[in-house]
């Protein structure tokens, strides 16, 4: 028996006793919006991004999953309020632990498991600090191991401009801190510095900062379009894209809802299965529609600049209510739970409904 064996036959929740099912369901869900992503009509650049990206959460959810197992003296903490994921403290753990290692004295995985087996042959049972040990060990070990390891912030790519444009485009990723949230920015904007700019420069560090600071707390989108324009002087957003992954909706469990909660809460019981659940996935854009420049008291102040002027469809609800020039939403539903939302339940959602199997396949 492996060692992943080992530890999934002495799983807590194939015991019933915690997060019962809540991890294993994420993840499906997280697998079934990575293949719908890749046929979805978006950014050719996001599209690439969010592949890995889904990759890099699903692999901290299991990760987070695995430094808590058997621990008896800690659990994880869902944002019950609004993203129904682990709070950003367990992300931020991750980093931690990438940074200063396992614990000394911890046995190598080899050994721990010849511990555990030799303890449940002669007293049919291993303890759960055994157990925890062994998670742990192999946390640290799929954690250091890891391709690219999960950071609550990235600038993933910076791509200059293409021969006959002006604009340049950068891509980054963030865990939001206080929504929750894992997101995925896309942004298209042109640059009027002396300094040449480019991954390695000084101003791109201000950048990072900027962007870092200002899409925590998931600000609206003309909001964040306003303050980068602001913070950042030589560089002129013309067009930012945002894929929102979350929230999750679970009865009993969450608080958010825009109607689907009580969707998920009205399934029949033989459709409801051992969890209920439902992942909405954002797409937000805002466009530069043209530029004002500072007005005559500004520039006898010195304040010269230009500033962007955004588009907000104010004509749309959902946009207007996130100041955003397009908005679409998709509902990520289980099949069993798919089969009852009927056509006017659809409608009423105003989601896209993408519907999976147990393991994530699209159905």
């Amino acid at each position: 028996m492996s060692i992943q064996e080992t530890l999934e036959e002495m799983h807590p929740l194939k015991q019933g006793r915690r997060y019962d099912g809540y991890f294993s369901c994420i993840r499906a869900a997280l697998a079934a919006y990575r293949m719908y992503g890749a046929q979805e009509d978006t950014l050719p650049m996001a599209k690439e991004m969010l592949q890995g990206y889904v990759d890099r959460v699903a692999h901290a959810l299991h990760l987070i999953e695995l430094r808590y197992l058997f621990d008896a003296s800690a659990t994880v903490d869902i944002d019950a309020q609004y993203s129904g994921f682990p709070g950003s403290y367990h992300f931020g753990v991750l980093e931690h632990d990438l940074e200063h290692g396992p614990h000394d004295g911890t046995l190598n995985q080899r050994d721990l498991r010849k511990v555990v087996l030799d303890t449940l042959f002669k007293q049919g049972a291993a303890s759960e600090h055994l157990l925890h040990d062994l998670a742990l060990r192999q946390y640290f070990d799929e954690l250091h191991g890891a391709a690219q390891p999960f950071l609550p912030f990235e600038v993933v790519r910076l791509q200059a401009p293409a021969e006959g444009s002006t604009e340049y485009v950068i891509a980054w990723i963030s865990f939001d801190g206080v929504k929750n949230l894992p997101c995925v920015y896309t942004m298209f904007f042109e640059y009027s510095g002396a300094e040449a700019f480019h991954r390695e420069s000084t101003y791109m560090r201000k950048v990072a900062k900027v962007l870092s600071e200002e899409t925590n707390a998931m600000p609206l989108m003309s909001d964040l379009a306003h303050t980068i324009d602001s913070a950042l002087i030589d560089i002129h957003p013309k067009y930012i894209h945002r894929i929102t992954i979350g929230p999750v909706f679970i009865p009993g469990l969450t608080c958010e809802n825009d109607g689907i909660l009580e969707l998920l809460e009205n399934q029949p019981e033989h459709h409801r299965g051992a969890f209920s659940f439902a992942m909405q996935i954002t797409h937000e854009d805002i466009q530069s529609s043209g530029q004002h420049e500072t007005g005559a008291v500004a520039k006898e102040l010195g304040i010269d600049r230009r500033f962007e002027v955004f588009q907000v469809n104010d004509l749309d609800e959902r946009c207007a209510e996130r100041k955003a020039t397009r908005v679409r939403q998709i509902l990520l539903v289980p099949h069993r739970i798919a089969q009852s939302i009927s056509s006017e339940d659809a409608k009423h959602l105003n989601h896209d409904i993408v519907t999976f199997d147990n393991n994530g396949g699209l159905l």
